[in-house]
């Protein structure tokens, strides 16, 4: 059910093709005509005993780049990011209503990008969606990427919270895995790092509409700090 019809409904339509149980809650605006390209549905594997499908998301690809050109960036500022240009960069995805894994981001095309220097969320409410792309608040997906700085070599106590899921990868390697549907869940994990920059890449997927929350720190001395890229 589409909350309003407007020029960008061809378009989100587009973005849709192709995905099972799609919904698509557009925003009113002018419509960029280039904006074309259809998303196909997630791939997806069965593990025997699994409880549903498990999907591939997986460190972004290092070899392809992405051509934002005509990804319409968000107008003003979300709990997700605004459009500022900041360290992590962001492309939110449309996913198919039930999803319960994050999906192979390979497969689906952004409707929006969006920047942000650390991930805050904490739990609340989400509406209102993406303004300047789709108002989705239900069935997104995003995949921010960025880099982090070690100052020294030293091994990072890192706490990721979310609802639903989501996976942080460093230098291309998971390191905090809290994928599924659930209500705000806390993992930790550490992870050794050399001084210098490193690559940071966190995937999140929100399920139908509720709470949401997205937050990535570093337990330094006792006290949660906020994980914060670096340009």
């Amino acid at each position: 059910m589409n909350r309003s019809f407007a020029l960008t409904v061809p378009v989100a339509l587009a973005l849709c093709l192709g995905l099972t149980g799609c919904t698509i809650y557009t925003n009113t605006g002018p419509a960029n005509p280039k904006r074309s390209a259809k998303a196909k549905p997630a791939r997806t594997t069965t593990t025997p005993g699994a409880n549903g499908p498990i999907r591939g998301s997986r460190p972004a690809s290092t070899t392809t780049p992405t051509d934002t050109s005509e990804v319409p960036t968000v107008q003003g500022s979300t709990i997700f990011g605004g459009r500022a240009t900041a360290a992590f960069h962001g492309h939110a995805y449309v996913i198919p209503e039930g999803t319960k894994r994050l999906p192979n981001f390979d497969d689906l095309v952004p409707f929006a990008q969006l920047y942000t220097d650390q991930f805050a969320v904490a739990p609340q409410a989400f509406s209102g969606g993406f303004p300047g792309a789709l108002l989705q608040d239900e069935w997104f997906a995003i995949r921010y990427t960025g880099s982090v700085m070690a100052p020294v070599k030293a091994t990072w106590n890192l706490k990721l919270v979310s609802d639903d899921g989501a996976v942080v990868y460093i230098d291309g390697k998971r390191i905090l895995d809290n994928d599924g549907v659930h209500g705000p869940t806390t993992t930790t994990a550490n992870v050794d790092l050399e001084a210098g920059k490193h690559a940071l890449q966190l995937d999140y997927f929100q399920e139908k509409k509720g709470a949401v929350a997205l937050q990535l720190f570093a337990v330094v001395g006792g006290r949660e700090v906020p994980v914060t890229g670096v340009r």
